[in-house]
């Protein structure tokens, strides 16, 4: 089923459609409401490309074996996806408090979370290869983990803080990039300052040799006019 144009799907708006196997919407969807999917048993492929807000239980018990949410979305609230047993692999954004309680409740397969966005991005760029490693070791724990998780454990707790764990490193290490970036422009700063004080230094220098200089020639010319004018005395004087 494909619902292009389609910006909210209200309260139980399919509830228990247990035919539906595929829904399809538009980059105008913003919201799907609380149990808007529920107990849609054979739904298995849903596309929700520009989704916002996920309701509370709006696609429970449904027949997914993957998941590809947005980077724009910002909520998904209680039970959304629980008990949802053929779930494997969950794509989507890194956002603190956007996973709500119970999200992946009953979850048992599910064994892959893959981050979309701009956290590989962000990642890449920072400073040290170390850093970059570290970061890239806790993104990936939560795929080692998630297989060893017991089925009477909800996925969703270790989920969150994994979450919360990914976003508190990495503002650890963009708060040391920052430190560094600002130890670099102080290098720089100090080495310009220092360039501006040796080229005064230079041009003083100069200065004084070129007056030295002049002043040398200036004596020497007096010296020149001095002994000349004392010959032509003497010459006078010896006739």
């Amino acid at each position: 089923m494909w619902m292009m144009g389609v910006k909210i799907v209200d309260y139980s708006a399919f509830y228990a459609c247990i035919g539906l196997f595929r829904v399809e919407f538009g980059t105008d969807l913003e919201t799907i409401g609380e149990s808007a999917f529920d107990q849609c048993t054979s739904l298995r492929h849903i596309k929700m490309p520009s989704v916002i807000r996920i309701g509370s239980r709006a696609f429970q018990d449904c027949a997914f074996t993957e998941l590809d949410l947005p980077k724009e979305l910002e909520v998904v609230e209680e039970c959304a996806f629980a008990g949802c047993p053929s779930l494997v692999r969950v794509s989507m954004p890194l956002k603190g408090g956007m996973i709500q309680r119970g999200v992946f409740l009953s979850c048992d397969r599910l064994s892959r979370i893959d981050l979309v966005g701009d956290i590989h991005d962000v990642v890449s760029s920072l400073h040290l290869e170390a850093w970059r490693n570290d970061m890239t070791n806790e993104i990936d724990r939560i795929n080692r983990v998630l297989p060893l998780i017991p089925d009477t454990q909800d996925k969703t707790i270790v989920i969150q803080g994994w979450m919360q764990s990914v976003l508190n490193r990495i503002e650890h290490y963009k708060g040391e990039h920052y430190e560094i970036l600002k130890e670099i422009m102080t290098i720089v700063e100090l080495a310009l300052w220092s360039a501006k004080l040796l080229g005064a230094e230079k041009d003083r220098d100069e200065k004084l040799t070129t007056t030295t200089s002049a002043s040398t020639k200036n004596s020497s010319s007096s010296l020149e006019e001095d002994l000349s004018e004392k010959l032509k005395i003497d010459n006078e004087w010896n006739f």
